[in-house]
Order: C-alpha cells, then sequence, then structure tokens
C-alpha cells in the first residue's frame, strides 16, 4: 500500500471528506449513466452527527497531507455497518480500502459488535469483488422506494419527540430494537437525529406500551433538494395492531415532509419483508432501486412492519 496513514476524523477534515464523497460517487454515477454527472455534496450536518454519536469510528485515510478516503461507522448495539465508504478513483486499487476497511471492523468490533454489514449496489462489480474478498456474505435485497403523493394526516396517535429524549422512552426504544433482532439498538440514532437537528423523530405509545417510533432525515438543505428520507420504522411485534401503528408512523412522517414543503419521501427496506411492498406500493410508493446487504455473523430482521437504512 501507498504511504497511507489512517485516522480519526476531526472538524478540519470536514470539507476534504465531503469532496472525497462528491468525486466517488459522481465517478460511479458517471459510470453508470454513460455521461458526466456531478453528484452533490453531502451536508455538513451529518457529517458532523456522525462524528458525534461515533467519534472514534469515523475514519479517513490521508496520503501526503490530503484527504484520500473516509469512512463512517454504525454501532447499532451488537449489529455494526459501516457507510459511507468512499475512495478517490485514482486511488483505487492499491490497498488503501481495504487497510481503511480493516480499521472500521476493528472498531465495530471493538464496540461489541458481533454482526458487522454494509450496504452496495448489486450490479456495482468491483464494489462486490471487494467486499467479497474481505469476506461479506451476501444477505437481503434492499429495495428502494420513493413517494411523490405524501398524506395529509397527522398520524393518530403519533406524538413527536423533542431533544432531551427522556431515559425511560430511550430503554423503551432499546427493548423495542432487541424484539426485532436479538442485540439490536436504534436508540442513539434517535439520540443523534435529535441531538444533532438532522431529522424528525415520531414514536406511537398506548398506555406504557411502546407500539413503534420511526425517524425521518432532511438534512439536505430544501433549496438543494426536495426530498426526505426514512432512516428507521419499527412497529412491536408483540402487539395485534401491528399494521395500524405502521400506517400511523407513516403518515406522521409523510406529513412533517410536506409541513416542511418538500415533495419526495424515500423509504428503504429488506426484501425479507415482502409485505411492506405491498403495503407502501398501495400509499403510491415506486420501486426505484435497490442495494444488497453483505454481512459478516448472523443477522436476520424479526417483524413484518421493519424498516432500516443501512446507508449514510
Amino acid at each position: 500500500m501507498l504511504d497511507v496513514i489512517i485516522r480519526e476524523m476531526t472538524e478540519e477534515d470536514i470539507e476534504s471528506v465531503r469532496k472525497v464523497g462528491q468525486r466517488t460517487w459522481s465517478d460511479v454515477a458517471t459510470r453508470d449513466a454513460g455521461h458526466k454527472v456531478r453528484y452533490p455534496l453531502r451536508p455538513r450536518e451529518i457529517v458532523r452527527a456522525y462524528m458525534w454519536k461515533e467519534p472514534q469510528g469515523c475514519l479517513v485515510a490521508e496520503r501526503k497531507g490530503e484527504v484520500v478516503a473516509s469512512a463512517f461507522c454504525h454501532a447499532w448495539g451488537r449489529v455494526g455497518w459501516v457507510g459511507p465508504f468512499e475512495v478517490l478513483p485514482e486511488m483505487q486499487n492499491q490497498g488503501i480500502g481495504t487497510s481503511l476497511m480493516h480499521r472500521c471492523e476493528d472498531f465495530l468490533t471493538s464496540r461489541g459488535c458481533s454482526v458487522l454489514g454494509l450496504e452496495t449496489m448489486p450490479y456495482f462489480m468491483r464494489n462486490l469483488h471487494f467486499y467479497l474478498r474481505l469476506g461479506y456474505v451476501p444477505g437481503e435485497l434492499t429495495f428502494i422506494t420513493e413517494n411523490r403523493e405524501l398524506a395529509s394526516e397527522k398520524g393518530a396517535g403519533v406524538e413527536e419527540l423533542e431533544h432531551p429524549m427522556e431515559d425511560a422512552l430511550s430503554s423503551s426504544i432499546t427493548r423495542l430494537s432487541n424484539s426485532l433482532t436479538p442485540g439490536l439498538d436504534y436508540s442513539r440514532e434517535f439520540e443523534m437525529t435529535l441531538k444533532m437537528g438532522v431529522g424528525r423523530c415520531f414514536v406511537l405509545q398506548r398506555g406504557k406500551v411502546l407500539q413503534g417510533a420511526a425517524i425521518m432525515h432532511d438534512y439536505y438543505p430544501k433549496g438543494e433538494a426536495d426530498h426526505a428520507s426514512l432512516r428507521l420504522l419499527l412497529v412491536n411485534p408483540r402487539i395485534k395492531e401491528r399494521r395500524e401503528a405502521f400506517l400511523s408512523l407513516l403518515d406522521a412522517c409523510e406529513n412533517a415532509v410536506k409541513d416542511e414543503g418538500r415533495k419526495r419521501l424515500f423509504a428503504r427496506f429488506s426484501a425479507s419483508h415482502p409485505l411492506l411492498y405491498d403495503e407502501l406500493r398501495e400509499r403510491s410508493y415506486r420501486l426505484e432501486g435497490a442495494n444488497i446487504r453483505l454481512v459478516k455473523g448472523r443477522y436476520h430482521e424479526k417483524g413484518g412492519y421493519h424498516l432500516s437504512a443501512w446507508a449514510g
């Protein structure tokens, strides 16, 4: 490998990291489209949010004082994933990505993660070869859907969270996460979204029972993008009114998108939940693409109404 230093990301690296991401994905999009495409810069706000959430898990590769690659690690309890993971096009195939990925794995393992994963495009052979060579195994497809006909309903019984989040509610989110996949914990993702202002969070409770929760990310400035994305939507698998809870949380997220003057909402979910495809299709969501999850370790999402995005 070239003379490269891999280290923790700092505030001074943010602009360089944004440019690495733009150049990397512009190259991917240009290859995919067959003509020159300029990818947008990732907003500073989400970079800072990831650095707040996992300060030791946001990494850069530096060569001769220049940032040439970057990666963001996410520890959701015992489930850890990496993304975005970006290496400048001219610096690829030189061992930098491999060394950076090993550092990501070391970090996630140190955080107690027994499952490691990521998402990538299933048709991008260079990426697939890279991760397969590192021992990752193809898991499930994840569908990418888009809705331009957003609901106007508030979401019956749904409450929007404010920062700081109460400890009791954080514990309830941890228990709900664990009921979907043993060891899974989404509570830190809710805390990051609220504290760092990169989206909005919603919960649905009946008495003392947390029926479901959702995160909608909207960190792209309105003047640059007209969309938002569902980061998470999870429904308690033990309640009878699972469908009603799912629809109420989805209503709340869609209505929030409309309130902000945005026109589109993206939702990603695992193909292991076929019920979700029918539910979303009935709500005017349209299939726009698919990624594939690659994992080390055993991972399976339980609960039919469970959306989660392993993409930064």
